[in-house]
């Protein structure tokens, strides 16, 4: 049988290669999904501006479907903040609508070894808006 001179080299470039592209893919994705969560979280908060701006603050009822959409997104309800109006402000008055969440993410650190972190995110979105009712 007469092999080809290059073959191994050619298959551990091969392997090193995919090595690397795997470990820069781990923490692109790492690097991505804070701002994934952070999208979620400003989508909520657009439609619950809306709806203080529509009722002049958040409703009960609103606030329980607050929760109920930020948890069935995936959020844990625990680690949520939200600063709203929940008495009627008067039209024109300005208002401040604020969602804090503190998101734990899991991570791999190639250091003297692969070692597995949690670090904590705080996300927060901010928005101010006039009473239009």
């Amino acid at each position: 049988m007469n092999k080809k001179k290059g073959n191994i080299s050619t298959t551990l470039t091969f392997t090193i290669s995919l090595i690397c592209l795997i470990i820069i893919t781990i923490y692109i994705i790492n690097l991505i999904v804070p701002f994934i969560w952070y999208q979620k979280l400003e989508n909520i908060a657009n439609k619950y501006v809306y709806i203080i701006e529509k009722y002049g603050y958040l409703t009960d009822n609103e606030e329980k479907k607050l929760y109920e959409d930020l948890e069935q997104d995936g959020f844990d309800i625990t680690l949520i903040e939200v600063d709203c109006p929940r008495q009627y402000i008067d039209y024109g008055t300005l208002f401040k609508f604020e969602i804090k969440y503190k998101l734990y993410q899991r991570y791999n650190i190639i250091n003297n070894g692969i070692k597995s972190e949690t670090r904590e995110v705080s996300l927060n979105i901010k928005k101010y808006s006039y009473s239009k009712i």
